[in-house]
């Protein structure tokens, strides 16, 4: 029918037409899916080449005609034959699909082939990628370079012969993260975010960050960054998604005093593409009032998240500030959302502007962590010092803070116009999640207040990261602007894996590494397991519900076999040791699982202060729990149970620069009988060390001594790392995971 209609001259129209229905049944019809049969796809390809040899000698207009029919005809059948035909039956007609496609406009093609995965095949076909066409579920190589036509970006392979514009970047993004004003400079940080491509590669093109008023504009070079949280995020993908621009006073020049719009610009030779730019979650907290010498910066960020930078500069800048007296006396009236808050920070802002206030806390009812113990330290040591510990009133916790003074209410106004007018915001968990304003989400609390956030954020850490969990704290996603760590190789991760440089990162210990003093009594093995989300509802989940029952799964196997082992009872009795199970507080609800009646075992559950536990046991058994650095700090032996390694690393943590076998403190054991035996060799020896573990150890811990508070608190005051002292880089460069796992080194 199609060649015929090509070689008409007049077309008639039927006055009447008589459908038949198929029958679905046997799904024998010639439309049931053709393009599953092989037989049918060769024979509407050789109809299609036929086609088109014929359209060459009609007009323009036919042969577009043509091409359309093939390509809107064929394509479902393209797009499947590579599941219905070997390799040897695509190699035959390989060659008559590339003669087909040569020469079909991509506009045309791109109609029809709208998913990514059909323009690759297409792309295929059209270049004369055989083996692309075979497998194109596989992960071809992109030259780092986008190209720019008028219809946007689109790329290229390596392998191509001919050149196509059917790989199209469907949608692209630039997202501003942070915005550091200093004297002499202003550097943005952001995102890039192009839909369907792996940012793998530092791409070949100019990128620039535009600053324009909408008639002048002033162009900064941008570099690509080493983003591993975004790597982590997108299935490994996206490695140099980041992006930095440095915008000094003379790239100003001739538009201060004027709001300016933020553009990042890609160049491909003459051409170039604009981006607009939003505003991430986090950038809120710049929004406001930035002194840069003897200019000011101004950042707003409206509620459509665009984003607006004003630099005073000269005689304006008295001008500019009556005119923000007046916006920030509007913003305190009543009605305007928050207007309390406000009008309570103006009536007290020049009696507390310069006061220097510190605020510190942990959770909204807890001193128990590293934020308690550095508190307790700078109140007996640096009295004069305004640090205010942030707790609810009716806390039980409250009662230990008394004694030292200096403690706010979080649900108080006083607690909210201090923190506004605070210089250091200092937490061992999430800063704004735990430390803004009681009821208000930490977006809303950023969203809200940010213009008057003058802080700097300090990350205390409530244990020692050794696990890839970038993708929480990353400094692009934290803006934390000091992390306290412990030793060379959690220095280096932070600094050279997590985006926060060395000047960011001070290696000074954990201020409650202090209170890690040994006490003697009772010898007990401390057995301390951590928990696995697909076997418990965790707490902070109600709704969650396990993956496995807890009695059914290995977890329980195992710890249930080890605290019945007769040779580990035996032992324990013999040489008078206790053995004292302290699970995760969210395995706690299970422990009825556990038949557990020995004398020599005893079961801890809440209201066990775990430091204390720590201090008192003689050597820990854990599996993946990071309070094993604590132990070994103290100088104890330490056992690994990681009896489910590989699923553990699957399904919970991604594997870190500390893997347990290569650089753990003690040895690691996947079965029963292996972790008893360590343990009562251990117990044998009196609990002491083995010497390759001591080393460790001693590799590890640059610092092990009971100054880390004092250490912790020169850092925070000074916001300089190096006060700290240098430890040096580790003595081997990173591996993060196993070897040949992923991409080693230095990133």
């Amino acid at each position: 029918a199609v060649p015929a209609l090509l070689h008409a001259r007049r077309v008639t129209i039927a006055a009447q037409a008589t459908a038949y229905e198929r029958d679905q049944e046997h799904s024998d019809s010639l439309f049931d899916l053709p393009w599953n049969d092989a037989v049918k796809a060769q024979e509407l390809l050789r109809l299609c080449r036929y086609l088109l040899r014929r359209a060459n000698r009609f007009d323009a207009r036919a042969e577009r005609l043509a091409q359309r029919f093939v390509v809107r005809t064929f394509q479902p059948y393209l797009r499947n034959l590579h599941r219905i035909m070997s390799q040897a039956e695509l190699g035959g007609i390989f060659n008559t699909l590339h003669e087909v496609y040569l020469d079909i406009p991509d506009d045309l093609i791109l109609q029809y082939a709208t998913a990514a995965m059909s323009r690759l095949q297409h792309h295929a076909v059209r270049t004369g990628n055989f083996a692309l066409f075979c497998e194109p579920h596989g992960t071809p190589e992109y030259r780092p370079y986008l190209h720019i036509d008028d219809d946007g970006l689109y790329r290229r392979l390596t392998a191509d012969r001919v050149d196509t514009a059917l790989l199209r970047v469907e949608r692209q993004k630039a997202v501003l993260e942070t915005c550091h004003v200093a004297v002499g400079r202003i550097t943005f940080e952001g995102l890039l975010v192009f839909t369907g491509v792996d940012i793998s590669h530092v791409f070949a093109n100019s990128i620039e960050l535009v600053l324009t008023d909408g008639h002048s504009e002033r162009a900064i070079a941008v570099e690509q960054v080493y983003r591993r949280d975004r790597w982590r995020t997108r299935g490994e993908r996206d490695w140099y998604s980041g992006w930095r621009a440095i915008a000094r006073p003379e790239d100003f020049a001739g538009l201060n005093n004027r709001d300016l719009d933020l553009v990042l610009r890609i160049h491909d030779g003459d051409r170039y593409l604009d981006t607009p730019i939003d505003a991430r979650q986090m950038l809120h907290r710049f929004k406001g009032v930035h002194r840069a010498g003897r200019a000011t910066v101004i950042l707003t960020v409206d509620d459509d998240e665009r984003i607006m930078v004003r630099r005073v500069a000269g005689v304006n800048r008295l001008g500019h500030k009556v005119k923000r007296f007046f916006r920030a006396l509007r913003s305190a009236l009543p009605g305007r959302t928050g207007w309390r808050t406000r009008l309570l920070y103006w009536l007290y802002h020049l009696w507390l502007r310069r006061k220097d206030i510190w605020i510190i806390g942990e959770r909204e009812d807890t001193a128990q962590d590293n934020s308690y113990h550095l508190f307790k330290w700078i109140r007996q040591n640096e009295p004069k010092r305004r640090v205010y510990y942030a707790i609810n009133g009716d806390a039980a916790d409250r009662e230990k803070l008394a004694p030292h003074g200096r403690v706010l209410d979080r649900l108080s106004w006083k607690y909210r116009v201090y923190l506004l007018h605070a210089t250091r915001l200092i937490n061992a968990y999430d800063l704004e999640a735990y430390l803004g304003f009681p009821g208000l989400s930490k977006r809303a609390f950023l969203t809200g207040y940010g213009d008057l956030l003058r802080y700097k954020r300090v990350f205390l850490q409530h244990g020692v990261v050794y696990n890839d969990v970038v993708r929480s704290i990353h400094a692009q996603v934290t803006n934390v602007d000091m992390v306290l760590t412990t030793g060379r190789s959690e220095r280096a991760y932070y600094a050279e894996h997590c985006g926060y440089g060395y000047d960011r990162v001070a290696a000074t210990g954990l201020p409650r590494f202090d209170a890690l003093e040994p006490v003697p009594g009772q010898r007990r093995v401390l057995v301390m397991p951590t928990w696995r989300r697909d076997i418990v509802a965790p707490s902070y989940n109600k709704a969650a519900k396990p993956e496995i029952p807890f009695a059914a799964s290995d977890y329980y196997r195992f710890f249930s076999a080890l605290l019945r082992d007769e040779r580990l009872l035996k032992t324990l009795q013999y040489h008078n040791v206790e053995l004292e199970f302290m699970p995760h507080y969210e395995i706690r609800p299970y422990l009825k699982h556990f038949r557990i009646d020995h004398p020599s075992i005893t079961v801890s559950t809440t209201g066990r202060d775990v430091q204390l536990a720590m201090r008192e046991c003689s050597m820990l058994v854990t599996d993946y729990s990071s309070v094993f650095f604590d132990v070994a700090y103290m100088g104890k032996p330490i056992v690994y149970t990681n009896f489910d390694d590989e699923a553990f690393y699957s399904k919970h943590y991604k594997r870190g620069y500390f893997d347990l076998a290569r650089d753990g403190f003690g040895p690691t054991c996947g079965t029963v009988d292996q972790a008893v035996d360590e343990i009562i060799a251990s117990i044998e020896r009196g609990f002491q060390v083995e010497e390759k573990y001591r080393r460790r150890a001693e590799e590890f811990f640059v610092l092990r001594d009971t100054n880390n508070c004092e250490r912790a608190f020169d850092v925070i005051d000074t916001m300089d790392a190096s006060v700290a002292g240098d430890p040096g880089l580790p003595s081997a460069p990173l591996v993060m995971g196993r070897p040949g796992e992923e991409r080693e080194g230095r990133g």
